[in-house]
């Protein structure tokens, strides 16, 4: 299909309608595109649902006319689209989804990469069509060259890749992590959690959590004890092979805070590992102590040193801060640290955690380091990155366990998993550095 646009001097004919019926997402969605194009184009374009068709309509969320039926039969589920309808009398984009939450991965899509700086329409053939965005809990995306990798669990069994060049259209899955290829000490049951990968020195590697056979079980909070896991391999997509001694934390035996833990193994749950290397290219593991073997204290965040081929920590674990230390925080989970540097050298910890009191959902918060190292001292930003509500298309949904990507022209991008429910998919959120800090970035 050709590229289809709408010039500026077309607007003064669009029509941008919702549903009757419409949930407040989708009307909110309809008014944000709207907005969208008449602050750029300087022309007042309503949102309505009047089904008064124009000339040009683009038509957010589903309106079941019989043509609108036909063009969007293949929308099931979360699966999404934007079709076009060219007749002698008009022009109709449809941005519809087989629900709500999908008619707003459409309209977003849209938002950010089809209007234009003065307001123009322009749906190129990668923009139209049916997208099956991924079901993906707890995202991490790499970029190598051009091509990007998102790492997932499949069936609490393997952990698997998907392959993307535009970050909407992806590959079909590849396992990248095969228990049946690992060594003796890789003593997985179940929960293979949160994979992400990093490049360093050369190799990639992937931290992990899983809980391991014969795992033993809180008796206050009911669940597994869980801990972390490194893997590393000679390519982005694997196959990873256990570099560890199995889990690395926790682990029997260790200094944490200076104290001696007898047995670490039975006494703390880790989960979502990551990698940070500091200035003096020295590898750092961080994680999450879990609410599960805090209670009733809330979960930590720590850190601890490796070696140089991360095989192992190297001295002592350092707790970093409380769940409860976060701003306005209401609960115990500690979830997806992350860091960031920022250019004038400030060191940030992206992270997770839950409003349920205020409705909020899932969210991310921001600390930040006031010596510039990963020991902190860790001081908390009185504000979100990311929160449900924030009044922008980015936010209509909550979502959480953060990292950052980049888009192919290098700016770059908050990937969460979006909502936070049991159809959660990978969401990329346009943010920038301000001011020392990272906010979203409304103007992309």
């Amino acid at each position: 299909m050709e590229t289809i646009r709408v010039t500026k001097n077309d607007l003064k004919e669009l029509k941008v309608i919702y549903p009757k019926n419409a949930e407040l997402t989708t009307k909110r969605s309809a008014e944000l595109i709207a907005e969208r194009i008449s602050k750029r184009s300087g022309i007042e374009i309503p949102a309505a649902d009047n089904w008064d068709f124009g000339k040009i309509n683009l038509i957010v969320g589903n309106i079941w006319t019989e043509r609108a039926k036909n063009l969007c039969l293949p929308l099931d589920h979360n699966r999404y689209g934007t079709f076009v309808d060219i007749s002698e009398q008009s022009t109709d984009i449809y941005l519809s989804g087989g629900d709500e939450y999908a008619v707003w991965r459409a309209a977003h899509d849209f938002y950010a990469h089809c209007i234009g700086q003065d307001g123009s329409l322009t749906l190129a053939e990668k923009d139209l069509g049916v997208v099956d965005p991924l079901f993906v809990r707890d995202p991490f995306i790499l970029k190598k060259g051009d091509v990007y990798y998102i790492y997932k669990n499949f069936n609490n069994r393997y952990w698997v890749s998907y392959q993307s060049r535009d970050l909407i259209h992806w590959s079909d899955f590849k396992v990248v992590m095969d228990p049946e290829d690992q060594p003796p000490e890789f003593d997985a049951e179940s929960d293979l959690w949160a994979p992400e990968v990093h490049e360093y020195h050369g190799k990639y590697y992937m931290f992990a959590t899983y809980r391991k056979k014969g795992a033993v079980k809180h008796e206050e909070s009911g669940h597994y004890y869980r801990g972390c896991c490194i893997l590393r391999s000679d390519t982005p997509d694997g196959k990873f092979k256990l570099i560890t001694n199995g889990l690395i934390v926790p682990q029997n035996h260790m200094f944490v805070d200076g104290k001696w833990v007898e047995d670490g193994a039975e006494s703390w749950s880790c989960i979502d590992a990551t990698l940070y290397v500091d200035e003096n290219d020295d590898p750092w593991i961080a994680f999450s102590h879990e609410w599960v073997s805090t209670m009733p204290h809330g979960g930590y965040f720590c850190a601890a040193r490796l070696n140089h081929d991360l095989t192992d920590i190297e001295g002592e674990v350092h707790t970093l801060f409380n769940t409860y230390d976060g701003y306005q925080s209401n609960e115990a989970v500690t979830d997806a640290v992350y860091f960031y540097r920022t250019q004038s050298g400030q060191l940030l910890l992206l992270w997770s955690n839950f409003d349920f009191e205020r409705g909020k959902g899932y969210r991310v918060y921001i600390a930040r380091s006031r010596s510039g190292n990963i020991l902190g001292p860790w001081t908390h930003d009185k504000v979100y990155l990311y929160e449900k509500d924030m009044d922008c298309i980015y936010t209509l949904y909550d979502g959480g366990h953060p990292c950052i990507t980049y888009d192919l022209n290098g700016k770059m991008l908050l990937c969460i998993h979006s909502p936070s429910t049991h159809h959660e998919s990978d969401h990329l959120i346009p943010i920038k550095e301000e001011n020392d800090t990272l906010v979203i970035d409304r103007d992309r």
